[in-house]
């Protein structure tokens, strides 16, 4: 069991900083909008006022040419007394009121009286102007500097042009019609108001975005302060995680170690059983036979296991030493496959086994712990000889594949149940009968592989069918 990785805690200070940009932002949108439309409000608002003097003013002269002309009786207004009256009524009201333009306009939209002489007898009103004036009573607007008013003239200042129905009939000519005051005012006082609510405006808008800004940046710091505190706390706490997660992680890994142990341990009987079963026959062998040919194959065979079973012990204490690193060699797996079936081939248990050895290529090697690869391997060939009830066949095979090294024992024994088959790593299940086999044989061979950097796999067609053993290793020790 490998060690975790480091705990990380990442920390986006980008988040808030760019939030705070965000409420910058806002807050210079809202401003901004709030100036355009405080302005406007108070634009509206001038002009409203600016608007209702106008309309005072016109009726004002429409009530003084009313009072005027009151007693010109059947005289027309066009009259000469008419206009005379008329003109001194509007020369005063010009004088005393700055008045741009005053004219007066009959139902037809001309000029029966102007303040200026070019514009009396000609048509300067629109027929829509007269409907809306006779319709509203009064009709104003603001007229920029340079733009073109109503009567066709270009305005050489900012001018108010108000239009107001005179209400009553009034003779003009042969027939009495009501007339329009057309008025134009100067328009600067109104501009400079409203340039002054501007600059108040935009004034209060300065001082509240700055205070706004500051406000935002003292946030911002005061949060930046919080979440680096914050900050350090995770990382003090994330600090005392790793190192309770290592701790754990090196108490779970020592007590696998001695869970293996365990297992290794209780499987060592199993394991030495086998060398020494061996050993046992070819002293059988030796006190049955005189062939000094046979005893000296007997004894070096003896010899071979004894010191295997001294093997099994070693690497026992390699498995369950912590740190240390087992011992590396290249294997020749066909002298390996020989010696195996030589040594196996001496407890046949009175049956006939027909023995094959398939090496793909030939010279194939794999450099891995010799001990515990001849372990899982004569494993496999006890097995198999163990699921013999008659005469059978046994096949030792290696192949390389995909840069990893396949090696394995294939029967046609009793072979192992549907149900079994899962399960026939886990140790104490066992397809042999009560008293010949532990179970722990196969889990052990599973450990092992493991060691090797392998993976064990077991294969049956079912019962009566034989079955397959094999591990795949890299082909090199701490490759792939």
């Amino acid at each position: 069991m490998s060690d975790p990785a480091p705990i990380s805690i990442p920390v986006k200070g980008g988040g808030l900083r760019s939030f705070a940009q965000l409420s910058l932002l806002v807050t210079l949108v809202v401003t901004t909008a709030l100036v355009i439309a405080t302005t406007w409000f108070v634009s509206r608002d001038l002009l409203r006022k600016d608007r209702e003097l106008a309309r005072q003013a016109a009726n004002f002269l429409r009530d003084q040419i009313r009072e005027h002309t009151s007693d010109l009786g059947a005289e027309p207004l066009d009259s000469k007394l008419g206009r005379g009256q008329v003109d001194y009524v509007v020369q005063r009201f010009r004088r005393e009121h700055g008045a741009e333009e005053i004219n007066l306009i009959d139902s037809r939209g001309r000029a029966f009286y102007s303040t200026d002489a070019s514009r009396t007898g000609r048509i300067i009103a629109s027929p829509e102007l007269l409907a809306e004036v006779s319709e509203r009573g009064l009709v104003s607007r603001l007229i920029p500097a340079d733009s073109v008013t109503d009567s066709g003239q270009k305005a050489g200042r900012p001018l108010f042009e108000t239009h107001v129905h005179a209400g009553e009939e009034v003779l003009y000519g042969d027939t009495k019609e009501a007339l329009v005051v057309e008025l134009y005012q100067p328009a600067d006082a109104y501009l400079s108001e409203l340039e002054r609510s501007r600059r108040l405006v935009l004034l209060v808008a300065s001082i509240s975005f700055a205070a706004m800004f500051l406000a935002q940046l003292g946030l911002f710091r005061r949060n930046q302060r919080a979440l680096a505190q914050r900050t350090r706390e995770l990382e003090l706490l994330s600090a005392s995680l790793e190192e309770r997660v290592q701790t754990k992680s090196r108490q779970l890994v020592e007590a696998q170690r001695l869970a293996d142990l365990g297992r290794l341990a209780a499987s060592v009987a199993h394991e030495v059983n086998t060398p020494l079963a061996s050993i046992a026959a070819c002293a059988e062998g030796l006190q049955r036979h005189d062939d000094p040919e046979l005893r000296t194959r007997y004894l070096e065979i003896i010899k071979k296991e004894a010191y295997r079973a001294k093997g099994i012990t070693r690497d026992l204490l390699d498995v369950s030493r912590p740190d240390s690193e087992s011992v590396t060699d290249s294997v020749r797996i066909r002298e390996m496959f020989e010696e195996i079936r030589s040594a196996q081939g001496a407890v046949q248990r009175g049956i006939t086994i027909a023995w094959s050895i398939d090496v793909t290529p030939a010279d194939l090697e794999v450099a891995t712990h010799p001990g515990f690869l001849r372990r899982i391997l004569v494993n496999f060939v006890s097995n198999s000889m163990d699921a013999f009830i008659h005469d059978g066949a046994i096949t030792l095979f290696a192949f390389e594949k995909d840069g990893r090294v396949v090696l394995g024992c294939r029967d046609t024994g009793a072979g192992i149940a549907p149900d079994l088959l899962p399960r026939i790593k886990e140790a104490y299940v066992t397809t042999k009968a009560p008293g010949r086999g532990t179970g722990l044989g196969l889990a052990l061979a599973d450990l092992l592989a493991h060691q090797l950097g392998g993976d064990l796999a077991i294969e049956s067609a079912g019962v009566g069918q034989g079955a397959e053993a094999r591990v795949s290793l890299p082909k090199r020790r701490g490759a792939g």
